[in-house]
């Protein structure tokens, strides 16, 4: 089953407003525990948008006419909480993700081959043999295994435009 789905009550479709964040944090409130049914009651932290959607964004987190604004700056004072992501642009520029913090809800998981988070950069530097030797080449190798899973879908949702 896809990680967004009208099943799992976090796809939307309304345009970047006020009125639908209101939407998309009622239904983050409202999404239930896995065995229990009770709701967990989760607060919208972050948005993701495309370049396209950035000013929207940007003035519903900073624009607090007459105090009626129920987002002014709940995504940080400087906007550090929307995301911008101009990959976004080339798929659909209209549509856009919300979520809760990943430690009250972890929804994606990322691990390392053998614990290792960097890269690992290898060297071939002996002198006297292959192409160093040969033709003064030096010749790296870099190396970094990892891979990411969706383990939950309760913690985000997308509003599909």
């Amino acid at each position: 089953m896809a990680w967004f789905n009208a099943g799992h009550n976090n796809l939307y479709s309304a345009a970047l407003t006020n009125t639908a964040l209101i939407a998309a944090r009622t239904g983050l409130r409202l999404q239930t525990e896995k065995d229990s049914g009770e709701p967990l009651g989760f607060n919208l932290n972050w948005i993701m948008v495309p370049a396209a959607l950035e000013s929207t964004a940007i003035a519903i987190n900073q624009t607090n006419t007459a105090g009626s604004n129920q987002f002014y700056q709940a995504f940080g004072a400087n906007n550090e909480r929307i995301y911008v992501n101009e990959m976004l642009d080339a798929t659909d520029n209209q549509s856009w993700y919300f979520g809760t913090d990943q430690r009250n809800a972890p929804f994606f998981e990322l691990g390392f081959l053998d614990g290792i988070e960097q890269p690992q950069i290898f060297l071939a530097n002996q002198p006297t043999i292959g192409t160093q030797f040969t033709a003064d080449e030096l010749q790296y190798k870099v190396k970094h295994v990892y891979n990411g899973a969706i383990i939950d879908f309760r913690g985000v949702g997308k509003s599909l435009v």
